[in-house]
């Protein structure tokens, strides 16, 4: 195993989550494994991934709602709240540390709020 992280990305095939995947490349974060996340309407589809090692990668995408996470190290949430409230809570039970960009958890007093100026420790 190399010194990357087994990362997640729900809602791979929306408009953020194809951001969150060109960031990956663009700032070269350290990736052993990648998969990739969506609707039952998007799974099975492949999607194209430069990993920052230069290496193009074709990733078949999983049905969010009935994969198994276990194995993952981090998801990012990136599908909508109601994606999050549904599959977050399993994720995290499957041992993923889960980073949510959507409103579902950000009043939830045991969900940390990682808001640079609002805890920057």
């Amino acid at each position: 195993m190399g010194s990357g992280v087994r990362l997640g990305v729900v809602g791979a095939t929306g408009q953020v989550g194809a951001v969150v995947r060109r960031l990956l490349t663009e700032r070269s974060f350290p990736i052993d494994e990648l998969r990739f996340f969506a609707s039952a309407r998007s799974a099975g589809s492949v999607i194209e991934w430069r990993h920052p090692d230069g290496r193009t990668l074709e990733i078949t995408v999983e049905d969010a709602s009935t994969a198994d996470p276990t194995g993952l190290d981090i998801a990012i949430f990136s599908a909508g709240a109601t994606t999050s409230r549904a599959q977050a809570p399993r994720f995290a039970n499957a041992g993923v540390t889960v980073i949510d960009n959507s409103s579902a958890f950000r009043m939830d007093p045991d969900v940390p709020l990682v808001v640079s100026e609002v805890n920057p420790d």
